[in-house]
C-alpha cells in the first residue's frame, strides 16, 4: 500500500465534484486571462499614451485575489498543499487510521473556522466600497467563505470516499 495515499484527498470524482473543480478552473483562467488583459492593456497605455485606467490596477488586484483562493481550493483538491507526513508514514495498522481520522477531524474543524470567519469578515468588509468602481468590497472578500465551502466539501467527499473503501476492504 502506499503511505502517501492516506495523506492526500481520495478521488472523489465519482461522487460528482469533478463538476464543482472545472468550474472553480474555469473562473480561475477567466480571472487570470482578464487580469493579464487589463495590465497589458494599462502598460500599453501609459507607455504609448502617457495615461492609464487606474481602475483597471484596482480590477487586476481583485481577481488575483480570486485566482489565490479558487487555486487553493484546487490545490487541496489535488492533495497539493504542503503537507509534512513523517509521523503518517512511521505509524502503520490501527494507530496510522486513528491519525488519519484526528486529522481528518482537524481539517474539517479548521476549514469550518476558516468559513466562520470569512462570512464575518464579508459581513464587515461589505460596509465598505471600493475607490475605483465603488463595489462593495463584500463582493471580493465572498472569495473566503467559498473557497472554504469547497473545500469542506472536498473533505466529507474524501472521507465517505475513505470510509467506504474500508467498508468494502473489510467485506471481502
Amino acid at each position: 500500500m502506499d503511505n502517501d495515499v492516506q495523506t492526500k484527498p481520495a478521488n472523489t470524482e465519482k461522487m460528482g465534484n469533478k463538476f464543482l473543480i472545472r468550474i472553480f478552473e474555469w473562473v480561475s483562467v477567466f480571472f487570470l486571462s482578464g487580469m493579464v488583459f487589463l495590465v497589458f492593456l494599462n502598460a500599453c497605455l501609459r507607455y504609448f499614451f502617457n495615461t492609464a485606467i487606474t481602475e483597471s490596477e484596482e480590477l487586476a488586484r481583485f481577481m488575483f485575489l480570486w485566482i489565490i483562493f479558487m487555486g487553493a481550493m484546487i490545490a487541496y483538491k489535488e492533495g497539493k498543499l504542503v503537507s509534512i507526513p513523517i509521523l503518517t508514514n512511521a505509524l502503520k495498522g490501527n494507530a496510522k487510521k486513528v491519525l488519519i481520522v484526528v486529522q481528518k477531524i482537524l481539517n474539517l474543524f479548521i476549514i469550518v473556522f476558516i468559513f466562520y470567519s470569512g462570512v464575518l469578515y464579508t459581513i464587515q468588509a461589505s460596509t465598505y466600497y471600493t475607490q475605483g468602481f465603488r463595489v462593495n468590497f463584500g463582493v471580493i472578500a465572498v472569495a473566503l467563505p467559498i473557497m472554504a465551502m469547497g473545500m469542506f466539501v472536498i473533505e466529507c467527499m474524501d472521507i465517505a470516499n475513505s470510509l467506504k473503501r474500508d467498508i468494502k476492504k473489510e467485506g471481502e
